[in-house]
């Protein structure tokens, strides 16, 4: 309910939670847990979604219609530990079950008006 907004209803969100007796050198580490996880995703759920365990963060990641994406993080030591906590908020939520997370074919082959592939990018084969 709190992650409801005026303009996205259904909001997805990805958690990851890390704890280290040395300090964090990288905060990719976690998203890129998430987006391993398409090692263990079946080519069936790009087109029609099912829960799948182990799957939900990489799903949530790569839904096409997902528009607006937020994360957070904390980080912060207690009795000689150092704790990670990352929020990312998805607008509209993926993961909706038998809907398709893309349509399947070239990168940008497909881009909603008013985008485009931009070679030069960090993301060189996404619509922006």
């Amino acid at each position: 309910k709190c992650r409801r907004t005026p303009h996205f209803k259904s909001v997805g969100q990805n958690l990851a939670w890390e704890m280290s007796s040395a300090p964090f050198e990288k905060m990719d580490v976690s998203i890129a847990r998430w987006t391993n996880e398409a090692k263990l995703a079946s080519p069936d759920l790009v087109d029609k979604y099912q829960f799948d365990h182990g799957t939900g963060h990489f799903t949530q990641v790569s839904w096409a219609k997902t528009q607006k994406i937020g994360c957070g993080v904390v980080v912060y030591e207690k009795n000689d530990w150092n704790t990670k906590l990352l929020a990312c908020n998805y607008g509209p939520a993926g993961n909706v079950i038998t809907q398709r997370m893309y349509t399947r074919g070239a990168p940008c082959s497909a881009c909603p008006e008013g985008t485009r592939c931009k070679p030069e990018s960090n993301t060189p084969y996404l619509c922006a």
